[in-house]
């Protein structure tokens, strides 16, 4: 799989919070590649799924810093919707 079809892979699917904390982790100690997926998720969020914004943020932070932020969870509904391929021009 090429660099692009894994950020792409990530983008349309995004990851489960594990993974995403695991991701942010891997970036702050360098970790090749790990930055690159972290922002394919990030942009699962901005362009498919903004509901899940909140959470990607959450997990985000809690492998970056080690620390769950201190505020209680957002409850957001709204469905991830597809990324279509022309996206990717």
């Amino acid at each position: 799989m090429t660099e692009q079809d894994r950020f792409e892979t990530l983008a349309r699917g995004g990851a489960d919070i594990n993974e995403i904390a695991r991701l942010a982790a891997a970036g702050r100690s360098g970790e090749s590649g790990a930055a690159r997926d972290l922002a394919a998720v990030w942009m699962h969020g901005a362009a498919a799924a903004p509901g899940r914004l909140a959470g990607i943020y959450d997990a985000a932070a809690l492998g970056w810093l080690g620390t769950a932020p201190k505020v209680g969870a957002i409850d957001c509904e709204l469905a991830p919707v597809p990324i279509p391929q022309e996206f990717w021009g």
